[in-house]
């Protein structure tokens, strides 16, 4: 008897889940799963870039492109191709890691920047964060899988990391990270992260800083120990041979993405709109969009009032934070140069009723004085209103009239509807997935009290 009962309470329990399964899998749309695979793979725009270059044997952090004198040997030792590892470097075949530039929206390689190189130019938007760091790939302790070869402690001073650069004095650390970043104004700030390397996990992004609009070069420098054994017949020739010294160097740009400009009211301080209108002037704000193309063109009335012609003695370019007072139809034209996006606002400085309509409507100038002429007025927002029409009451004599008595309409009754059962039952109805929902729900609250109906029983 035991067993039987045992029996039964799985089949029951082994049925319950089988059926809740099913009914989970017809609520679970195939649309959700396919919404959260889409955003599971959204992320940020990342582009790593920097190339190795061999600087020679503990003598600085300058490319090793000359040929040099060794004292010991009495013998000239070529330099390296610029950007070439040689075969027996201990640096050849395999990379530290690179540098990387994230949040951006766009990005193009075809600019010519502060320091007269192509490069990347990164694009960013409204909302997005742009961020700059490095990747590294290596165990700082043991290079390429060696044990023998590792980053050096460096205790020199950095002279000449870039011509004409100042020192980076101090001890150094396990490599040093220098990142100089030029203005739109042609203003540099340097900063300098030593003992970059150290504490740097494997495969992870160090994040450096934020990146604003500009032009940016950065470098990063680090001497790598080879531990040999001293060779007494080859070593005394090259007491350096030990120590070698490279850099990562690479330039990109980062700009705005839109062209927008705003003029702003100089009088009340609020936004203008495009095509409106201003007694007092306007200034134009880039918000601090510093490398846009922003020009200006003015229109004005002839001499005779009857068309607007171009000024074409004021057209120019303009600059960040211009004001514009004098009357005139302004059209104000912003693009980025690296979208090939163009914004244009056209804004009326003046009083003049027919300048206000012709900015606002685009109405010819004889247009808008015909409307005139039939009474049409011009509002504060530059639009024709008609004009009102006053109706003067009727004061004619005349005797009351009164209403004829109306006749009701005869009724006529309703027969009774039967309803069509029959046509109602046999429609096909239907209930949608929400029903589909109801009755599973129905359905699982019967399949437990009879679950438990089981139970009690057995």
């Amino acid at each position: 008897m035991t067993t039987k009962k045992r029996i039964t309470i799985k089949t029951y329990f082994l049925t319950m889940a089988l059926l809740i399964a099913c009914l989970i899998l017809s609520v679970y749309s195939p649309k959700t799963a396919a919404a959260e695979s889409a955003s599971s793979t959204l992320g940020k725009q990342i582009n790593y870039f920097g190339t190795v270059v061999p600087c020679g044997k503990d003598n600085g952090y300058i490319p090793n492109t000359k040929s040099s004198w060794n004292p010991w040997t009495l013998l000239t030792i070529p330099g390296t191709v610029m950007g070439l590892i040689p075969d027996d470097d201990p640096h050849s075949g395999w990379s530290l890691g690179s540098f990387y530039v994230d949040g951006y929206s766009a990005k193009t390689d075809s600019a010519r920047n502060y320091y007269q190189k192509t490069m990347p130019v990164y694009l960013k938007n409204a909302g997005d964060t742009l961020s700059f760091g490095f990747n590294l790939t290596q165990n700082i302790n043991a290079l390429n899988s060696n044990s023998k070869l590792k980053i050096a402690d460096d205790k020199k001073v950095i002279q000449d990391c870039w011509v004409n650069d100042p020192y980076v004095d101090g001890d150094l650390g396990k490599g040093v990270l220098i990142i100089v970043h030029t203005d739109w104004q042609g203003k540099e700030t340097k900063t300098v992260y030593k003992d970059f390397l150290t504490g740097k996990s494997v495969g992870a992004n160090t994040e450096v800083r934020l990146f604003e609009e500009g032009d940016y070069r950065v470098v990063l420098c680090y001497e790598i120990y080879k531990d040999t054994a001293w060779n007494w017949v080859t070593d005394w020739m090259d007491p350096n041979g030990s120590w070698f010294d490279y850099r990562i160097e690479s330039y990109f740009s980062v700009r705005n993405g839109n062209a927008m400009v705003f003029p702003f009211d100089i009088d009340t301080g609020s936004e203008l709109n495009n095509k409106s209108s201003t007694a007092a002037g306007f200034r134009v704000d880039l918000a601090n969009s510093k490398y846009l193309s922003l020009t200006v063109k003015k229109e004005i009335l002839n001499q005779d009032g009857t068309d607007i012609i171009e000024d074409v003695r004021f057209n120019k370019a303009l600059s960040d934070g211009a004001i514009i007072t004098d009357e005139g139809k302004y059209t104000v034209t912003v693009k980025n140069v690296y979208t090939d996006a163009v914004t244009e606002k056209i804004i009326y400085v003046g009083t003049n009723d027919v300048m206000r309509c012709n900015v606002a409507t685009g109405l010819s100038v004889t247009n808008i004085k015909a409307q005139m002429s039939c009474g049409y007025t011009v509002g504060e927002d530059g639009l024709l209103k008609e004009p009102v029409k006053i109706v003067e009451p009727n004061h004619s004599a005349s005797a009351p009239v009164t209403p004829a008595p109306v006749a009701p309409a005869p009724i006529t009754p309703i027969a009774p509807v039967t309803p069509d059962i029959e046509g109602v039952a046999a429609e096909n109805i239907d209930i949608g997935e929400d029903g589909w929902i109801v009755i599973g729900g129905v359905a699982f609250v019967a399949i437990i009290v009879v679950g438990i109906v089981l139970v009690v029983k057995n």
